[in-house]
């Protein structure tokens, strides 16, 4: 004989689920993100993953003859100091919607 669960065991249970369905909608978010960071005359694009790792780049044909050693690597640098931020605000973002939901909710 299976002994039934208090309603608010039922309950807490429920709104786990619910936390953990919010929780991995965010994470798909994040997972998903693609974050273009494009140079200031737009010959070079970074694209930047939610995992904060570079996803893609494309550079145009005259880019080494436009920007030479250390100007380059500087743009470069900059870049990707961008994207980094940027990845981290579409996290912070992508957090804060999980928990106004969450908190909108039946949750907390």
């Amino acid at each position: 004989m299976e002994i039934p669960l208090h309603p608010e065991v039922v309950a807490t249970m429920a709104a786990g689920r619910e936390f953990r369905d919010i929780i991995a909608g965010a994470q798909r978010d994040i997972d998903n993100a693609r974050i273009p960071i494009e140079s200031p005359e737009g010959d070079i694009t970074i694209t930047f993953g939610g995992n904060g790792a570079i996803a893609d780049s494309t550079f145009s044909d005259d880019v080494l003859d436009k920007y030479r050693g250390d100007e380059l690597s500087e743009m470069l640098t900059v870049m990707c100091e961008l994207g980094y931020e940027k990845v981290g605000q579409h996290i912070d973002e992508a957090a804060a919607v999980a928990l106004s939901s969450w908190q909108s909710g039946s949750g907390a």
